[in-house]
């Protein structure tokens, strides 16, 4: 019998351990599960790529162009919520956790674009001027709910005494709301709360379906539309960590009630104005 080279029999050994340690093969491509987990990773020479499916690699938060009209009080926003994994692919029965939050709140009024002529149509929310913007900031700055030692603060509003032949505001004297009211500014139910489309079942999280998405809607009163600007966020684990989308949004008035002065009207203003305003 002849002596094999040193150099093929180590080649052959190789080859053994290889084609020992290999599950099926396809191509070239070997794919493996693993106890810990269902997801597929694909071998390919001669480099090697691993992709994760399955588990979540981002997620977007949207919302619909049109609201409902719940009740003679409320608002539904439609929204919808999409997961993917790395590759881009639809992650099915992801569980997204919702929160909402009042970010910000408005001082202001309803106003008809043109008084003079058309007092009772046309009409638009204005914005009161604080420190040069219309946002204000939450006053529960550590969202405890909990009204703590220097959180309430005394705001300088600039109001808005008439609309001008432009349909431009024409601001007048400056307001200032007491410093120490007892309360929070805004309250964070201002904000809404998320429930089901059809039943308006409160919800706090929803699951993804075969398509990666899960919809749903934001309720909330009409009093706080536009005055709020809510800072909506979905959460769901990726890769062993929390990832966040954040949507911040005006809370939006039906289009109809707004320019119909039906919102004026009844409501006036922001719910956030100081009664002498």
């Amino acid at each position: 019998m002849k002596r094999i080279n040193s150099k093929i029999c180590a080649m052959l050994l190789v080859t053994a351990a290889l084609l020992a340690g290999c599950g099926t093969a396809n191509n070239g491509t070997a794919t493996a599960t693993t106890a810990a987990s269902s997801a597929t990773t694909s071998n390919t020479a001669p480099g090697v790529t691993a992709i994760a499916s399955g588990t979540a690699g981002s997620i977007a938060l949207g919302m619909g162009t049109k609201i409902n009209v719940v009740s003679p009080t409320q608002y539904s926003l439609p929204m919808s919520v999409q997961v993917v994994d790395s590759n881009g692919a639809a992650v099915s029965g992801a569980v997204v956790t919702l929160t909402t939050w009042p970010k910000y709140y408005r001082f202001g009024k309803w106003f008809a674009k043109d008084p003079a002529t058309a007092p009772n149509t046309d009409c638009s929310p204005y914005f009161f001027l604080v420190a040069g913007s219309s946002l204000v900031p939450n006053e529960d700055v550590n969202k405890n709910l909990v009204l703590d030692a220097g959180e309430n603060v005394a705001q300088t509003a600039t109001s808005i005494t008439s609309i001008d032949a432009y349909g431009n505001p024409v601001y007048g004297a400056a307001f200032a709301t007491p410093a120490n009211d007892g309360i929070l500014t805004p309250y964070s139910a201002s904000a809404g709360t998320f429930v089901q489309d059809t039943t308006l079942q409160p919800i706090t999280s929803v699951t993804t379906d075969a398509s990666g998405t899960a919809n749903f809607s934001l309720l909330y009163l009409k009093a706080y539309a536009p005055w709020i600007v809510a800072e909506l966020k979905a959460t769901t684990p990726v890769i062993g960590t929390q990832t966040t989308a954040v949507l911040e949004t005006n809370l939006i008035y039906e289009i109809t009630e707004g320019s119909s002065c039906a919102l004026r009207n009844t409501l006036g203003g922001s719910p956030f104005n100081d009664p002498s305003w």
